[in-house]
């Protein structure tokens, strides 16, 4: 079974608008991804990172976009932008190359120069990861989406 079935499920259970909870669902988590993303202000290009969370819609995106974005608000207000409903396939993704360095912790350890933006493999800034972490809150991210039903 899939989240989106999942979803589909409960807002049909609820008589909730599927479209209303498909976006804020979308919405939740991509707020949560880019402020969880890490932002090296050390480099000139901090917050490349943050500025390439892309939405797919029906297909993952390839593409690494140019520059920098350290509040993340590019990135979002872009997700934002699209006609996100029920019914289609959605992709958060990040294709730049270090976003797996940040996320599964392989800094090298100990570190060759250390600054002390990495600890044991991981970020200082996200020790464990982004992800994980906000897919491990999937349900409290329905949860918050679907607020004020009589859902008991």
């Amino acid at each position: 079974m899939s989240f989106a079935t999942d979803v589909k499920r409960f807002c049909d259970k609820t008589k909730l608008g599927t479209d209303k909870v498909t976006r804020a669902v979308i919405l939740e988590v991509a707020t949560r991804l880019i402020n969880r993303t890490p932002v090296d202000m050390y480099i000139a290009d901090g917050g490349h990172l943050k500025r390439n969370w892309q939405l797919g819609v029906d297909s993952a995106p390839t593409t690494v976009i140019p520059g920098a974005d350290p509040s993340g608000a590019e990135a979002m207000n872009e997700i934002a932008s699209e006609d996100i409903v029920a019914g289609k396939k959605y992709y958060l993704v990040n294709n730049v190359k270090y976003m797996g360095i940040i996320e599964y912790g392989l800094y090298p350890d100990p570190v060759k120069v250390p600054t002390g933006r990495s600890e044991g493999g991981y970020s200082t800034q996200a020790p464990a990861g982004v992800v994980g972490i906000t897919m491990a809150e999937s349900a409290s991210i329905l949860q918050k989406a679907t607020k004020g039903t009589n859902l008991k």
